[in-house]
């Protein structure tokens, strides 16, 4: 109360906080925290008729600028060849080019697939990948599917990988790393 226009900073995201104040912003995106956030700068304007206690008229708006876009991709976008063409023709000018990022999940398999579009999409100096890759994992030995202590599956291991090292100083090794005293 008693104030005609509270301009607020240090908040990267436009909001309106009480009746007659506002954060701005930024004017630009930093980071993919805010790739889906207008960008800009409020103008206001205080009639005269604040000056009387009326309160009434206050004049804002939001000016959005051209904030450099931050776009987020999803694995299978990598294989349309016109989006790679037209972000390497964008990639030129790298002043105003968009910042581009692939994300989420994908099977080996997949990823195999897509290794020939991710390298060209790593030519492009904007890019960023965010891929986790998930694997099946499959027990070489069936006794290696049941629950084993670890020295039950390192004995597994040692038998059926045949290994020349003495099972017994190979445990002893394993506890030692493991700080179990004997």
């Amino acid at each position: 109360e008693g104030w005609d226009y509270v301009a607020l900073g240090d908040f990267h995201g436009y909001q309106q906080v009480g009746e007659r104040a506002w954060y701005s912003g930024s004017t630009d995106r930093p980071s993919f925290n805010e790739e889906h956030q207008a960008k800009g700068w409020i103008l206001v304007a205080i009639p005269d008729a604040y000056r009387d206690g009326s309160r009434n008229g206050l004049m804002h708006e939001f000016v959005e600028t051209p904030a450099r876009p931050y776009l987020t991709w999803e694995p299978h976008h990598l294989a349309d060849q016109g989006l790679l063409t037209q972000v390497l023709e964008e990639a030129q000018d790298l002043a105003t080019c968009p910042i581009h990022r692939v994300k989420g999940r994908v099977a080996q398999e997949e990823y195999d697939l897509l290794a020939p579009a991710l390298a060209k999409w790593r030519e492009v100096p904007t890019f960023s990948e965010q891929i986790e890759i998930t694997r099946t994992t499959r027990a070489r030995s069936k006794e290696m599917t049941a629950d084993l202590s670890e020295e039950g599956a390192l004995a597994e291991w040692h038998q059926s990988n045949n290994r020349p090292e003495d099972l017994g100083a190979l445990l002893a090794e394993h506890r030692r790393l493991a700080g179990v005293v004997p």
